[in-house]
């Protein structure tokens, strides 16, 4: 998909940081956190079976997941739409990881849930060249 995003030329503006900032720093940016030290406890990316084999559907550990690609997908749409700066948003995100570590579980919930584009901003973003 060829999309227009601010990239690597142009210098991250002020208004990037600040609404950076604001979605890392609300709530949902706390559980998102969480949401990858938990993934991290997994030797190997885990799959969505092996994810609710461990935290059910509605325990906290599975929320903070959900709220992982919730953030992930907000600031890929952010930059796919030329909101926020791409390069800044990969640095201090750390993007790459977060698809590496996701990436099982997102197949799995397209498949379950029969919806190809589920996350697709997330994907989008995480595997966008590095700088």
């Amino acid at each position: 998909m060829d999309v227009d995003v601010r990239d690597f030329e142009s210098p991250p503006k002020h208004d990037d940081a600040i609404l950076l900032l604001a979605v890392l720093n609300a709530p949902v940016g706390d559980e998102a956190r969480a949401g990858m030290e938990l993934l991290w406890t997994y030797r190997e990316p885990p799959s969505l079976e092996e994810l609710v084999q461990a935290h059910e559907v509605n325990s906290p550990g599975y929320g903070q997941v959900m709220a992982l690609l919730t953030v992930g997908e907000r600031l890929g749409t952010f930059v796919k739409n030329g909101v926020l700066h791409q390069r800044l948003t990969l640095e201090l995100i750390g993007m790459h990881a977060v698809w590496s570590r996701t990436e099982r579980i997102i197949a799995d919930l397209r498949r379950e849930r029969s919806n190809p584009k589920l996350f697709e901003n997330l994907e989008w973003l995480a595997t966008r060249p590095p700088a």
